[in-house]
């Protein structure tokens, strides 16, 4: 297994270089956080999070993540945006 985070945000996981994952592990490998001044910047400093992150060996949804905080957040300022205003 090969495992490697983004060094700007705050991760928690047990994971790391060479660790055994058995095929019924919890599929909660890693918790991905971060902060910034506002919604706008956190939303971008996980995008690059995400970039960062590197797992093989193991089946994951990063993919699905990266898309999603792409494609969701794009939505929801959309939505704000035409709808709500």
């Amino acid at each position: 297994t090969e495992a490697i985070f983004s060094a700007s945000a705050r991760i928690d996981t047990w994971v790391q270089r060479g660790s055994e994952i058995s095929p019924f592990y919890d599929p909660l490998i890693a918790k991905v956080l971060v902060k910034a001044e506002d919604r706008y910047k956190a939303v971008a400093a996980m995008q690059h999070a995400l970039a960062e992150t590197k797992l093989s060996g193991i089946e994951t949804n990063l993919a699905y993540l990266r898309l999603f905080s792409k494609s969701y957040f794009s939505f929801i300022t959309i939505y704000f945006l035409f709808v709500i205003l």
